[in-house]
């Protein structure tokens, strides 16, 4: 068989290999012996032994259902060859001994070996319990796994990495492939078109607390025939060892009610597709006999550039978990038309999204979640792979600006676009400013490339008013007042009005302020008294901006406050009930 590439093993580059139909991938002196030994007694026939044993095609020599298949897949330079005996029996047995495969990879020289549906229904060659597994390579090189010990078992994936060139020695790593861990770990199996599409996506829904029954679904693969019934394996072994075997089941034979089971039991279960002449089976999946609420699985979108990988998170919650995100497990269901999505972290829905080379445009990919017992419902990422980056906005200064209302004026500062194709770019902004009312106004700053794509920035201009009213009193009388031995004089005027520059006329409500003898600073301001007849006015000597008066001499001006918007107007102490005027040089006290 060609390989499809040079793989190179023990040092030594083969481009094609032979397939025995007792469980061994030769490179060289392939040899028919059916009586497996230990390794180091077969060191002239080179090659892969992933299940050298008295095997058979078929039960009893039948071929059917047995199919042995190989293929070559792959980018060059990291393409993988597959060779898989599927559904293979024991000789002299009536009993299926499982599906397994070899798998070559190109440029790392690796080699996996997958046990795939080992169901231990033979009692004499069982998950490998009468054979022999490893490598044996140039220069008499043996790296023996097992010789008559049962350990195939389903699920189980043997990796062997060479030194560096595909030199000897390898090291090997053991991984069990389970519901737990399928998406973490990459696994082949070849399908033949002839075959029933396989069962894919099992899921369990046990009945309500107490209930003996679960309702099984699940859902078929794209490749092969339409089946015509299907039945159902189940076990408490995780090997399934002693399965019992549902009858047939007409298609599309779901949703399908196991019976007979028993409450807070694990059970482990595969879905078996069948028609006429061949048969597929599932993956092993398991659920506990508890009540389970199926997780949700949430869409999402994303966009990236041209040729340009994205890495993002897959959502779903399940209500029966604490937080509702945690112990679950993510699996891609539907790839993308083009490009590759593979899943990082299969705990955390953890992706990486690669673009074809060169392919841009809209796509998508399904994934589910397993809670350990069901999945949820196929959720879909959209996708789309632009071939340019719109352009990058820059604003000169800051992004956020405050004007005084009426006084400030507003200076456009502008902004500067960078495209990663086509350079500098103009900026058109958008957007008005008005200086004399109070708000919040937006400038927008856009810059678009040479195909379309647009670029986005925005100043906001705050405008506020925080200055007082301006205050006028065109006429008026002094009122005296004494209070605590101060006399003080509230100027009080009919027609005083007020003006502020962001709100127009405002209202004007007259105070006085007084302070104790010997003391620089007001009190608060109080209502001012009304005016009486027996004072003489007299000419204002101080006045303030503030809530307190100095004693000086000072015109009769009405002065706004900073605090208040208000005046204070007073003039020197009287300390007489006679009122004088004062000369216009006398000094205030």
């Amino acid at each position: 068989m060609p390989i499809g590439f040079t793989f190179t093993y023990g040092g030594v580059g083969y481009t094609t290999c032979q397939m025995s139909t007792n469980g061994v991938l030769f490179f060289t002196n392939p040899t028919s012996q059916f009586s497996n030994t230990a390794l180091t007694s077969i060191t002239n026939s080179q090659g892969i032994y992933p299940l050298w044993d008295d095997l058979y095609v078929g039960p009893s020599g039948n071929p059917i259902p047995s199919t042995a298949v190989y293929a070559t897949t792959g980018a060059p330079g990291s393409r993988i060859f597959v060779m898989q005996w599927t559904n293979w029996y024991s000789f002299g047995e009536s009993f299926e001994v499982g599906t397994f495969n070899v798998v070559l990879y190109e440029g790392s020289n690796k080699i996996d070996i997958y046990y795939r549906n080992m169901l231990g229904a033979s009692a004499q060659r069982g998950y490998g319990a009468s054979a022999t597994i490893g490598l044996v390579s140039s220069g008499g090189y043996v790296n023996q796994y097992s010789l008559n010990s049962p350990v195939a078992t389903e699920g189980r994936l043997l990796t062997y990495t060479p030194a560096a060139g595909g030199n000897t020695p390898y090291s090997l790593s053991v991984q069990d492939v389970t519901p737990a861990t399928a998406a973490a770990i990459p696994t082949y199996f070849l399908f033949a078109v002839t075959n029933p599409k396989q069962p894919l996506n099992l899921s369990a829904n046990p009945g309500s607390p107490n209930a003996t029954s679960a309702t099984l679904t699940w859902s078929l693969g794209n490749n092969g025939v339409d089946p015509s019934n299907f039945t159902i394996r189940y076990s408490t072994s995780p090997s399934m060892a002693g399965f019992i075997e549902t009858s047939a089941i007409a298609a599309p034979g779901q949703p399908y009610v196991l019976t007979g089971l028993t409450q807070g039991v694990t059970y482990y279960w595969q879905v078996v597709s069948r028609n006429a002449t061949n048969y597929s089976t599932s993956t092993t999946s398991t659920f506990v006999q508890t009540p389970n609420t199926p997780p949700v699985a949430f869409a999402g979108s994303f966009t990236t550039q041209l040729d340009t990988s994205y890495s993002g998170t897959l959502v779903a919650t399940d209500a029966d978990n604490s937080p509702p995100s945690s112990g679950l497990i993510y699996s891609i269901t539907t790839p993308p038309a083009h490009g590759s999505a593979v899943i990082t972290n299969s705990a955390t829905g953890a992706f990486t999204y690669t673009p074809t080379t060169g392919v841009s445009g809209a796509t998508s990919f399904g994934f589910r979640a397993f809670d350990g017992t069901a999945f949820s419902n196929e959720a879909f990422i959209s996708l789309n792979v632009i071939s340019n980056l719109p352009p990058v906005v820059t604003l000169n200064g800051p992004s956020s600006v405050t004007l005084e209302c009426f006084v400030d004026f507003y200076t456009e500062l502008g902004a500067t676009a960078t495209d990663p194709e086509d350079g500098s770019r103009p900026v058109v902004i958008s957007g008005t400013v008005d200086r004399t009312k109070v708000g919040v106004y937006t400038r927008t700053y856009t810059a678009t490339d040479s195909e379309g794509a647009t670029g986005t920035a925005t100043r906001t201009i705050n405008v506020v008013d925080t200055l007082p009213p301006v205050i006028s009193a065109p006429s008026g009388i002094l009122v005296p007042s004494a209070i605590g031995g101060l006399s003080e004089r509230i100027f009080y005027s009919p027609t005083i009005t007020a003006s502020d520059r962001a709100q127009g006329n405002v209202a004007v409500h007259p105070y006085r302020t007084r302070r104790a003898p010997g003391s620089r600073s007001a009190r608060p301001p109080s209502p001012a008294p009304p005016p009486t007849s027996t004072a003489t006015p007299r000419r204002p000597h101080s006045m303030s901006s503030s809530s307190s008066c100095r004693n000086r001499p000072a015109p009769a001006t009405w002065m706004s406050s900073a605090s208040a918007a208000m005046l204070c107007l007073r003039e020197p102490p009287v300390r007489s009930s006679t009122s004088t005027t004062p000369s216009s040089t006398t000094p205030a006290t």
